[in-house]
């Protein structure tokens, strides 16, 4: 026969579906001998619940000529077999009959399935993403952003098609915003970059990435961008910064703090033993006094000091309370007497 030579199972059969023809490529497909498929109908060949369907089929085909339709085909082994079944009326051996052609689409159901899955992941990550995902047109419209994006933008995500940066940013950074968009769209390369933002929402650091949208055919059709907020981050590097500028001014003030305590130890020993030495008649008993005191004061200070360089976090909450001037050592003095 003819349709031999036709890769896709044929078949043909009168209008109550009894099999009048095939082609050998039925019986590879179904697994039967050609002996048993001439005592088939259709009916056979469908699965139950898509052979209630066929008088339906064969009805609509004789008014009309053709119909094409998808149904479900069972192997001889009972696996089964999508197809996609193009039907014509033909005139066979003087009457009414039906030729159909039978192309298995399992795999491209297959496939199919395969791409709603994914659809379905990429649907949810998109919406349950922390990071702002939106897409944009080539001339800067919005035509879809997350739920992330439209909190920073305060607008529900249903609201954001149509609009440009320029109705959901401030003017200076809508400004940015497009030319970066618009180079994107001209060089077809991604471009990152971090920068802060005053929005509605609030202040932000943001890490973008943008690249082009392209569609089936490599033209770039719009504009892709990925927002994280790095706002966070952004403060504990402040605060490490921090943390090493007082690490820095620790390493340099314990050696000081501790050699001007030496001093004023000196200091001090000295001014009490010429203090104690000295009549209380002598004027100069009560310029002596006065160092003393200058020196209480300074140790205040170094004892400040003392403290920062310990635990610079603790500058500033030293209180006169905790602080004890160096000790009224009696050191030998190594001075010349003058006082006597």
């Amino acid at each position: 026969m003819l349709f031999d030579s036709v890769a896709d199972p044929v078949f043909v059969h009168d209008p109550k579906g009894k099999i009048l023809a095939f082609n050998t490529a039925v019986c590879k497909k179904y697994g039967y001998t050609p002996s048993r498929l001439k005592d088939m109908t259709v009916a056979g060949i469908d699965t139950p619940e898509d052979a209630a369907g066929i008088p339906g089929r064969i009805s609509r085909l004789l008014k009309t000529g053709h119909v094409r339709f998808e149904t479900h085909h069972r192997h001889k082994n009972g696996a089964i077999i999508g197809v996609d079944v193009n039907a014509v009326r033909i005139t066979w051996n003087g009457g009414p009959a039906v030729m159909s052609i039978c192309r298995d689409i399992t795999e491209r159901r297959r496939l199919e399935n395969i791409v709603k899955e994914n659809e379905k992941t990429l649907q949810t990550i998109f919406e349950t993403a922390k990071d702002a995902i939106f897409i944009k047109d080539r001339e800067g419209r919005y035509l879809k952003l997350n739920k992330a994006c439209a909190d920073v933008f305060l607008i529900k995500p249903e609201e954001a098609p149509g609009k440009t940066d320029f109705e959901v940013l401030p003017r200076e950074m809508a400004q940015l915003v497009t030319k970066i968009d618009k180079e994107v769209v001209r060089t077809g390369r991604s471009i990152s970059r971090t920068y802060e933002q005053v929005l509605p929402s609030g202040r932000y650091y943001f890490n973008t990435v943008k690249t082009p949208l392209r569609d089936a055919a490599g033209r770039i059709i719009g504009v892709l961008g990925i927002a994280r907020d790095i706002t966070g981050v952004k403060k504990l590097e402040a605060k490490l910064a921090l943390a090493k500028v007082l690490e820095a001014v620790r390493d340099e003030t314990r050696p000081i703090a501790h050699d001007f305590n030496n001093v004023l130890a000196a200091i001090n020993g000295y001014a009490t033993m010429m203090e104690e030495e000295l009549p209380d008649s002598n004027p100069m008993k009560q310029e002596i006094g006065q160092i003393i005191g200058a020196v209480k004061r300074a140790t205040e200070l170094t004892t400040k000091f003392q403290a920062l360089a310990r635990n610079p976090r603790l500058a500033g909450q030293t209180t006169k309370k905790n602080v004890e001037p160096p000790a009224r050592t009696r050191a030998k003095p190594h001075y010349t007497r003058i006082f006597v």
